[in-house]
């Protein structure tokens, strides 16, 4: 991973992981410098070394009457990320129970992106459904999740030993046909060839997906929903062959 993506994942934008990467290399610099290295204009160049200083980041010194910039130590960035983690520990509980105080109702989510997907699918995890369902076109789905699907859900969810039926296209046959140890029994139907969605369904819970060049999935829960998904679901499956 480039550090510059790293450092966006962190939350930084573009410009901000730019100019904080570039005083790294540099060590100590004026904002003119810094604009120049950065083909950043200048006055933008303040609004950002603004930020970065109020997040904490980066520090000046006057020299000559002149601020010279720089990088704090990178180990601040895992500090942050402590002292984060710590605020949100000390109000956890108390989130929780706001959250459970509140009158049930039905529940829709809408998530975008690749990183909008993994929240989907941390979540089935964390679920750990007894059993899953699912009707999908599982080669746009491997391709857009890549290592994420190999590494991280498909492993998590045969350790949480849940049962998983797939309704699949015949192209993934290779790649998901019924694997006992991992706890999926697969069927296949031609009607999803070139699907580019999937459709997950366990407990009361029903989530939808679209597999285009800017993922998009839907989540909702409510009981009925679920329900009836599942009779599809039912329905499909004894239509689809082994």
């Amino acid at each position: 991973m480039e550090i510059s993506e790293g450092l966006e994942k962190y939350g930084l934008n573009h410009r901000e992981a730019l100019v904080y990467q570039e005083l790294l290399k540099m060590g100590s610099a004026t904002a003119s410098e810094i604009a120049k290295n950065t083909k950043i204009l200048r006055q933008t160049i303040y609004e950002i070394l603004d930020d970065l200083l109020d997040k904490g980041l980066i520090s000046f010194v006057i020299k000559n009457n002149v601020k010279h910039f720089e990088a704090t130590n990178p180990q601040r960035f895992k500090e942050i990320l402590n002292e984060k983690k710590e605020a949100i520990d000390n109000i956890f509980d108390q989130m929780k129970s706001l959250q459970s105080s509140q009158t049930k109702k039905p529940l829709v989510g809408i998530y975008e992106g690749v990183e909008g997907l993994k929240t989907i699918y941390s979540k089935i995890i964390r679920d750990k459904p007894k059993e899953l369902f699912e009707i999908g076109d599982n080669e746009s789905f491997s391709e857009i999740m890549k290592l994420y699907f190999v590494e991280n859900y498909m492993i998590k969810r045969v350790e949480n030993k849940t049962n998983f039926k797939l309704i699949a296209d015949e192209s993934a046959r290779e790649l998901f046909s019924t694997n006992k140890k991992q706890f999926r029994e697969t069927r296949f139907n031609e009607k999803l060839k070139n699907s580019k969605t999937a459709t997950f369904i366990y407990d009361d819970i029903v989530i939808m997906i679209t597999f285009e060049k800017q993922p998009i999935g839907i989540l909702i829960k409510n009981k009925l929903i679920a329900e009836m998904q599942k009779i599809q679901f039912d329905s499909l499956w004894e239509e689809s062959k082994n």
